[in-house]
């Protein structure tokens, strides 16, 4: 090394030892003289003048006004026990001294208290405030209070929904009892409900099914049914294109809408000839939820009020002289 080495072995350093040994480049933690003279000693002087570390021997103040064991000329607020406890320059108690400020807020060190909610139980409790004002404002039921303490804090709303439920109890899933995934302790409806769904028999096992061989109602599909009713549908051959008007005229119009609906359902039922006319409505479980029957019509037409229908998947069927015929309506 071309240069000094410092007290730490590093060439071209800056530390210095100080006159206790200790060796780094810190001058501000150097140690120094006690009252003896020592380097690094705890000695102290006391009132008296007597140099030494043992506290219990030191001799009393002459005057120590708020008994703090501080005496009052290195008390920095003689009359305050806890000297200015808020840190804000300011003493909490001035007595008779004239020079004293007095704290104009006492534990406040931004010294800007007012007016306002000094209950600590409300939510706008404002620690600061001297004075209360009447603005608290209290939370009850499912409500709660935001946390705050400075006078900013509000009411949160604990039930947003407004249905007696805390949001912090709420359960949500399909409350729907009709519904293939109803959840009992569901409290609240998630959208996820899932409804039956009408399936034909497929009595040759081609996946093709048939309303006129067997129809139901399930969330599951049963054995030996399917979800479409193919076989059900009519195709016209060229042997038929000859079809007499009378034939024509067998034929029955059966129409529902709107479908989906939430508030009514028109049924229209038109056949070829005068009959006894039934319409039933059927719920998602098989329940009967509709009945109305006309005597010797070929036309019927009606409008059922759904308002008060739970919601999913309902069958419609109508019977007239050719037999029953399904349709399926979903309530919203």
């Amino acid at each position: 090394c071309l240069v000094d080495i410092d007290c730490a072995g590093v060439c071209g350093g800056d530390s210095v030892a100080d006159e206790c040994d200790t060796c780094d480049n810190d001058p501000n933690n150097d140690c120094v003289q006690d009252c003896n003279g020592e380097w690094g000693g705890d000695a102290v002087e006391d009132n008296c003048g007597t140099c030494d570390n043992d506290p219990l021997n030191d001799c009393p103040c002459d005057i120590d006004s708020d008994n703090d064991q501080l005496c009052d000329p290195d008390d920095p607020c003689p009359y305050d026990p806890n000297n200015d406890a808020d840190g804000d320059g300011f003493c909490d108690e001035c007595g008779d001294d004239p020079d004293c400020v007095l704290d104009p807020c006492p534990g406040n060190a931004l010294n800007n208290c007012y007016d306002g909610c000094t209950d600590p139980n409300a939510c706008n409790y404002n620690e600061f405030a001297i004075e209360e004002d009447g603005s608290c404002e209290y939370a009850f039921g499912c409500d709660y209070c935001s946390g705050e303490t400075d006078g900013t804090g509000v009411v949160i709303d604990g039930d947003i929904d407004g249905d007696g439920i805390c949001d912090y109890y709420e359960i949500y899933g399909c409350d729907d009892p009709l519904a293939c995934n109803y959840n009992m302790f569901a409290t609240e409806n998630d959208g996820s409900c899932e409804y039956a769904i009408l399936w034909y028999l497929d009595v040759d096992g081609d996946g093709n099914g048939n309303s006129n061989d067997g129809e139901i109602i399930s969330c599951d599909q049963p054995d030996g049914y399917v979800g479409n009713n193919n076989e059900n549908v009519s195709y016209v051959d060229r042997e038929e294109e000859s079809t007499s008007i009378e034939e024509v005229s067998d034929e029955t119009i059966f129409n529902i809408y709107p479908n989906p609906t939430t508030n009514f359902l028109n049924i229209e039922y038109s056949g070829s000839s005068t009959e006894d006319i039934s319409v039933a409505i059927f719920n998602s479980i098989g329940e009967l939820v509709f009945v109305q029957q006309k005597s010797l019509s070929k036309d019927f037409k009606i409008r059922v009020d759904v308002n008060d229908y739970a919601k999913g998947l309902y069958q419609v069927r109508v019977i007239g002289h050719q037999g029953p015929k399904n349709k399926l309506i979903v309530i919203q």
